[in-house]
């Protein structure tokens, strides 16, 4: 999954604005206020918690952002059936 995507941020954001959609996205899973089941809200709460800390590190985001390049470039190298994934 594609963090940026998922905060709905570009990944020249800075930790700032990656701040700001962390709290839509946690004012809206968290478990005490979710529409959803609080077993799902407390798993996606803590998967956005965890995002969130990944790019907001330095160290953790460009770890994060080597692996997610290495990642895309190995898929559409080996996608030998013409599929089309949208991993970016």
């Amino acid at each position: 999954m594609n963090l940026y995507k998922f905060f709905g941020v570009d990944t020249n954001f800075s930790t700032d604005e990656i701040k700001k959609a962390f709290k839509k996205k946690v004012k809206f899973w968290h478990p005490d206020r979710s529409k959803y089941e609080k077993d799902l809200s407390e798993r996606v709460f803590k998967f956005i918690k965890s995002s969130y800390d990944t790019l907001t590190n330095p160290k953790l985001r460009k770890i994060y952002d080597d692996f997610y390049k290495e990642i895309r470039m190995y898929i559409n190298v080996n996608d030998t059936h013409g599929n089309s994934q949208d991993f970016s």
